[in-house]
């Protein structure tokens, strides 16, 4: 839990995509679920999914992706979805509502979290560009693979 006296983190995100939600609820909303679930205080910043890759937003994240958050408490910016869990755990995770205190438990959670970043997510967001209609933004464009779909059912 945040303390009373905590500054509100900016989250960084575009509504259309995936990862920005992390911090909130599952893939889409994970950071701003656990912004929620630690009660931080947090304002988002939103912006279209074209200007991800244009300044203001590459001047403060330079791999133009989302989510990314300003702390003004610990004055940090980061981006990537996985280090800025890890930090909100690491920082605001006081009571260890989503955390462990024992290191055999915090591995096992960081086993899931790789998984998640590196096997599942991949295949999350690639199913949401291929199955949204992005192709018109960017014609032609070929459809998700057939082979992916059971692995992100799954």
């Amino acid at each position: 839990m945040a303390k009373l006296n905590t500054k509100p983190i900016t989250v960084w995100l575009t509504p259309s995509g995936p990862n920005p939600w992390k911090v909130q609820v599952l893939i889409d909303s994970t950071v701003v679920l656990i912004l929620e679930e630690l009660q931080v205080p947090y304002v988002i910043e939103s912006f279209r999914f074209n200007d991800v890759k244009l300044k203001p937003y590459t001047d403060i994240f330079p791999n133009g992706r989302v989510p990314a958050i300003v702390d003004p408490n610990n004055n940090l910016t980061l981006w990537e979805s996985g280090a800025i869990i890890r930090y909100l755990g690491e920082v605001y995770d006081t009571d260890k509502k989503l955390t462990y205190e024992s290191l055999n438990e915090r591995h096992l959670l960081n086993q899931y979290l790789h998984f998640q970043m590196s096997g599942q997510g991949p295949y999350y967001g690639q199913a949401g560009w291929y199955d949204y209609p992005f192709y018109s933004l960017f014609p032609p464009f070929p459809q998700l693979p057939p082979t992916q779909h059971p692995i992100v059912k799954r």
